[in-house]
Parts: C-alpha cells; sequence; structure tokens
C-alpha cells in the first residue's frame, strides 16, 4: 500500500503538494528551463524516463541526499553537490484527465512494469502519468537474478519492501503536455540538518 491515504483509489489524482529531491545545480536549471520529463533518457527507472516526484517530503530529502552523493564520486562533480529539494504544486484538474496508470500494490503487474522499465530504453509510452511504490534499493541485484532465473514472482518478492509500500510512492511524470502544468512553490538548498 502507497503511504498517505493507501485507500484512496487514484490518491495521487487529488493530492496536490509533491516534492523532487535532487542536486542544487539541477534543481536552478529546472527552474530556468522548466521541467523536462525525459532529460536523463538513459538512466534506467522504476517507470521509465520521467520527471520523478513523491508525495513524501522525507523521502524526496533521502533522494536529494543520494543524488548529490552520486554526482560527488562522478569525474565531472569539481566542487561541493548541495541536495536540494523542490516542492511542486500540481493543479486539481490536471491529474483527472490524463492517461495514467495506478499500481496500488507491489503486485506482479507493478513488478513486470519495473523489470521491462529497468531493462530497456523503450519510446512508446502509453501513459502520460504512472503512480506507484517505490522498488527496493537492491533492485540491480534482484535483476541480476531475474535474467539467470526468469522468475517474476521472486523478482517482484526482491523488490519489494513493505516499509516502501507503506511510506514511499512515486509519481513519475512522463508528458511534456502534463510537465508544462506543474507549478514550481518553492526550492530549499538542503543542510546537514533538514529531514
Amino acid at each position: 500500500m502507497l503511504s498517505i491515504d493507501p485507500q484512496s483509489k487514484d490518491y495521487y489524482k487529488k493530492h496536490l503538494i509533491w516534492y523532487h529531491g535532487t542536486t542544487w545545480s539541477n534543481a536552478e536549471s529546472v527552474v530556468k528551463n522548466g521541467i523536462i520529463p525525459n532529460w536523463n533518457i538513459i538512466t534506467l527507472k522504476d517507470f521509465g524516463p520521467a520527471f520523478y516526484l513523491t508525495s513524501n517530503r522525507a523521502q524526496a530529502i533521502r533522494w536529494a541526499r543520494l543524488t548529490s552523493f552520486r554526482h560527488r564520486k562522478t569525474v565531472m562533480a569539481q566542487e561541493d553537490v548541495i541536495p536540494a529539494l523542490l516542492k511542486i504544486k500540481i493543479k486539481t484538474a490536471v491529474l483527472l484527465t490524463t492517461r495514467s496508470q495506478e499500481f496500488a500494490y507491489a503486485d506482479e503487474r507493478w513488478a513486470r512494469e519495473i523489470l521491462i522499465n529497468r531493462t530497456s530504453l523503450s519510446n512508446s509510452r502509453k501513459f502520460e502519468v504512472e503512480y506507484g511504490p517505490v522498488a527496493d534499493g537492491r533492485i540491480n541485484r534482484a535483476l541480476l537474478r531475474y535474467q539467470q532465473s526468469q522468475n517474476l514472482q521472486a523478482f517482484r518478492a526482491a523488490i519489494s519492501n513493505s516499509l516502501f509500500d507503506q511510506q514511499y510512492d512515486q509519481l513519475a511524470v512522463i508528458s511534456s503536455r502534463i510537465c508544462s502544468q506543474l507549478d514550481i512553490v518553492s526550492v530549499q538548498k538542503l543542510g546537514k540538518g533538514d529531514f
């Protein structure tokens, strides 16, 4: 089940405030250039190339810190990489009219979608938005095991985490049309004490 109101079908369509964790330089780029759904098309993610949001502020902060840590490890990071949090508002009517797919649980349908998106760069996207639980951080290990066993149930079990199912959600905004209707409410540099 998902974070804030797991019993509510289409919860994500009614929720207005979302968060995006990133680096400060990426946050500045988003403010300057707008939200681009597939700016990082070569990175394989749960619901494919998209601009990812969460309703859980703490989760977005965790993403920001992880993204900053990964950027620091790259050769390209010449200076200190600062984590940042974007607060995004979605107009109520925007998500009500989208072609969307919701995964209320970390079930086999959800696992199959993640498997497809994590193993191929597909340009044929049927949906403008996808919403569901976050896969566990052990996904790379689970993908390697799946390649050997081809067992979808074992893959689902490996990437499913009851803590994640209950607390962490993700909204993948795939469509440029939807991205253009997202409003940035605030951008915050994160310090060590921010949770």
